[in-house]
């Protein structure tokens, strides 16, 4: 291990970026890169040299950046350019079931087809996280907002839910874990045509909608309470219009 710190350092002290690759590459778990590069930046060494060579760094900008393939991007959704539908949760209780998530997620139950809760059988407990996929990619800002950075309601965990993309996308993910708790929706057929649906959106994210689609008008009548409803053929169109 120290070794592979060495290495890190020598090229980090070059103002090269191969740590990065470095790590990804021997330390497939995130929080363990984050160890390793939070102490390559610590460092006597890589703190002389910031400061000789002047250097201006914010190691948590970096590490964002770094680590930010799979966040959620709410402006990429709604301009349909994100079409990954396949969401990582992480933090859940370990003695949540996938009934659990049923109950809690009983809202969004016509808009998912799978959740995946890999399991241990002997425990009986799962190991902290879990999947679950949209037939919808703009179904997810609504989702995303509901839960992501909150407690687990109705519980006594104090475990902050966080939301990701999954690396794994669609039925793919089946077949990557041989021990799992899983649910098949059957209320939802990812064929149907669903362009006259209704998209809600949280108003925290108002904004961000009025820079995306300037062209179309809010009508009070379809603001409820801390959401707005859109059709999503509105959104179909104005993006079909723009790719032509």
């Amino acid at each position: 291990m120290k070794d592979k710190l060495d290495f890190c350092r020598i090229q980090w002290l070059n103002r090269e970026f191969l740590p990065f690759d470095y790590a990804f590459k021997y330390n497939k778990n995130e929080s363990r890169f984050t160890r390793i590069f939070k102490t390559i930046l610590n460092s006597k060494e890589t703190k002389n040299n910031i400061i000789e060579n002047n250097i201006s760094i914010n190691s948590n900008n970096l590490l964002r950046n770094i680590q930010s393939k799979n966040d959620i991007d709410i402006s990429k959704i709604l301009k349909m350019e994100e079409r990954r539908k396949t969401l990582m949760i992480k933090n859940i209780p370990n003695k949540f079931t996938v009934n659990d998530f049923l109950r809690i997620f009983y809202e969004f139950n016509h808009k998912f087809n799978l959740i995946l809760m890999p399991t241990d059988i002997k425990r009986k407990k799962n190991y902290g996280y879990a999947y679950i996929n949209f037939i919808e990619p703009l179904d997810i800002i609504y989702f995303y907002y509901k839960f992501n950075g909150k407690r687990w309601a109705n519980t006594n965990s104090i475990k902050i839910c966080e939301i990701l993309f999954s690396k794994i996308q669609g039925n793919k993910i089946i077949k990557h874990f041989p021990i799992k708790n899983i649910y098949l929706n059957p209320n939802v057929n990812e064929n149907e045509n669903e362009n006259n649906k209704l998209i809600i959106i949280p108003l925290c994210y108002l904004n961000i909608f009025k820079k995306i689609y300037p062209q179309i008008e809010i009508k009070m009548s379809n603001v409820k309470a801390d959401i707005f409803l859109i059709e999503k053929n509105i959104l179909d169109n104005i993006n079909n219009s723009n790719s032509m």
